[in-house]
């Protein structure tokens, strides 16, 4: 562990309880190790869900062009004519 821990007491519903101890019992990894991946990765996750909602606003905002869409097709259709099909 990285510096000092807090300990927090958490209540889970049965099945979700049985989850954890069974991956916990087939990793050999600890409770505590269990619930901090999964807190940094909803933690990841809602980060990631707040940029693509920011990069949407945006986009609604100030969507392209017709002709910034027509240059992305031109764009395309040059590539995959270069593709061998």
């Amino acid at each position: 562990m990285i510096g000092s821990v807090s300990k927090i007491a958490i209540s889970l519903p049965p099945e979700l309880h049985k989850a954890l101890e069974q991956v916990r019992k087939k990793t050999g990894r600890s409770r505590s190790a269990l619930v901090q991946e999964a807190l940094r990765l909803w933690l990841h996750a809602q980060q990631q869900g707040a940029l693509i909602r920011q990069y949407e606003a945006g986009y609604r905002s100030r969507p392209e062009s017709a002709a910034e869409v027509r240059a992305a097709e031109a764009a395309a259709v040059r590539l995959l004519a270069s593709q061998e099909w």
